[in-house]
């Protein structure tokens, strides 16, 4: 190997190196989206929690997702619709989701923590992983939540539909 090589090798390594580093830098403080059997058996028995306030991804009907967000935090969204709940739409919520036999993607419920370990809030859905960001004190980003590996859980793939 010549060392003009070697040096160009050396070089490519710690801009590399500097990139990845700048990169983690630049990362903004993220939560987490865990399961919880308590919370599950909350939504099943049609539970509004006070000062929470709800929102839905996917149908309106059958939703894929529902959150339900402390009203201390402020959630910054661009894939969740708000809803005014209410018993009646909730237990409709929990019926189509009581209808539905995947034995691949059960249903789930969980808290939605922030960076700190403070509960955010809950969360209803098939799709058990996701991505909880805080951008700012008080703010709260809750991502479209997704399901293992390949599977669906019956969602369409987004990028099929182009």
């Amino acid at each position: 190997m010549t060392p003009r090589i070697h040096r160009l090798g050396l070089v490519a390594a710690a801009l590399l190196l500097l990139g990845l580093l700048a990169g983690c830098g630049a990362t903004r403080p993220t939560g987490r989206w865990i399961t919880s059997s308590d919370v599950l058996k909350e939504f099943r028995s049609g539970t509004i929690l006070p000062h929470h306030t709800y929102y839905y991804a996917g149908s309106p009907v059958e939703p894929d997702a529902i959150i339900a967000i402390d009203d201390s935090f402020q959630l910054r969204t661009r894939v969740w619709s708000r809803v005014d709940i209410s018993q009646k739409l909730l237990d409709r919520w929990m019926f189509w989701s009581g209808t539905d036999l995947s034995m691949l993607c059960p249903y789930k419920a969980g808290v939605i923590l922030t960076p700190d370990g403070r509960q955010a809030g809950v969360w209803f859905s098939k799709f058990t992983f996701n991505t909880i960001r805080t951008p700012e004190p008080g703010v709260i980003e809750v991502y479209l939540p997704f399901a293992p590996g390949n599977t669906t859980c019956g969602r369409e793939n987004y990028y099929d539909q182009r």
